[in-house]
């Protein structure tokens, strides 16, 4: 096995990963290995896995359950800020330049639960048609915004709570035209007068998730709203011309040893 015994858990509003450092470049797994590892019946269980190691700066690398590679994950990034305060290699007063195969994000922490990550920038492109299912196994369409967050999303506002809640996303959304990179999708309703809007996310290589960093800041710019209330919690967000950043809590919970 390419995986260190001692592994760790952790979660940024209910987004868990699976984390270790690697400083020494060991310990690298192949796809399988992070299929099994991220089982949640027959192994450790999450939506993914970090391997953090470090050069000039440390570096994010981040694959999905499915064993796939990552451009990004915001969550991820605050949770490798946890992980490093955890191991003693940063403080709270600290901030920290972490590399990701989207550029470099800039992390600090706001107080002692809650991390921010400069998210840098973002382009925004064309609309896309997204076929989605509902519980009663009915399908519906809607329009939805590509953001680039240096991974594709798809953001659809939806029309009120009761759709939202509503959804089924045990089926992966479809869109048209297709991208050749997949995408993660994310279907939000605004709040009114309340700065808030509530979304749910399918995330590509994974399926649903509790939270998505990237995909809360997708749907932030999209619909205008500086908190985004998922499942794993409520987020803020700041947008500034063409930069966003992402604030929410990050925790390491656990310390695991791997038995094969």
């Amino acid at each position: 096995m390419s995986l260190p015994k001692i592994v760790y858990k952790g979660h940024g509003m209910g987004n868990d990963f699976i984390i270790y450092d690697d400083f020494e470049d060991k310990f690298e797994p192949n796809s399988q290995e992070i299929q099994k590892v991220c089982d949640r019946h027959f192994g450790i269980g999450a939506d993914g896995l970090i391997r953090l190691t470090k050069k000039d700066n440390y570096f994010m690398d981040y694959r999905n359950a499915d064993g796939s590679i990552a451009e990004m994950c915001g969550n991820g990034t605050r949770v490798c800020l946890a992980f490093l305060r955890y191991l003693g290699f940063t403080s709270i007063s600290d901030t920290i330049d972490l590399e990701t195969r989207a550029g470099i994000k800039k992390l600090s922490y706001i107080d002692d639960d809650t991390i921010q990550v400069d998210m840098g920038e973002f382009k925004t492109g064309d609309s896309y048609l997204v076929n989605f299912w509902l519980k009663d196994g009915s399908k519906s369409q809607v329009s939805a915004r590509f953001v680039d967050m240096g991974n594709p999303h798809l953001v659809a506002i939806l029309e009120n709570e009761e759709q939202l809640n509503n959804l089924d996303l045990t089926k992966k959304p479809i869109m048209k035209p297709n991208l050749e990179t997949g995408a993660n999708f994310e279907f939000a309703v605004i709040e009114n007068n309340q700065n808030l809007a509530k979304m749910r996310v399918f995330e590509r290589g994974v399926g649903e998730t509790l939270s998505c960093g990237t995909g809360i800041c997708a749907t932030g710019i999209v619909t205008g709203q500086n908190n985004i209330q998922v499942p794993g919690g409520v987020a803020g967000v700041e947008v500034h011309s063409n930069q966003v950043k992402l604030s929410g809590p990050a925790k390491i919970t656990a310390r695991i040893e791997l038995l094969n």
